[in-house]
Parts: structure tokens; sequence; C-alpha cells
């Protein structure tokens, strides 16, 4: 899952949350103050955390945008 939100100090944020076992678990955050809030940069940044987390290991994202 991937939920885009900012911290205290207005920086945009990425986070990516896995779930399984009916468990929801923090993977990683992304500071995405210099990209664009859209479809392109989510595609950029999609390889990157499906190599981390293994092709296999992955069914489906779901983004609140």
């Amino acid at each position: 899952m991937v939920d885009m939100w900012s911290n205290k100090r207005n920086i945009p944020i990425m986070n990516f949350l896995t779930y399984f076992s009916r468990c929801t678990i923090f993977f990683k955050s992304v500071d995405t103050s210099d990209l664009q809030k859209d479809k392109k940069t989510l595609f950029k940044i999609f390889p990157e955390v499906v190599k981390e987390m293994g092709l296999e290991n992955i069914i489906k994202f779901i983004s609140d945008n």
C-alpha cells in the first residue's frame, strides 16, 4: 500500500506499507519534496520498491491517489 502525506515541516512523504496475514507493516518511506505528486512519479518509484521487496511477494499496489 502507498500513502502520501506531509510531515510537521510540510515535507511530502510517500510511505510504503505491506499487508499480509491480516497485519499491516511499515516497509519504507520516500521523501518526495523534489518530485511531482502524480502517476509518473509513482511509476518511477515502484520498480525500486518491487526490487527491494521481491516481485514474488507483490500481488498489487494500492494507493490513496
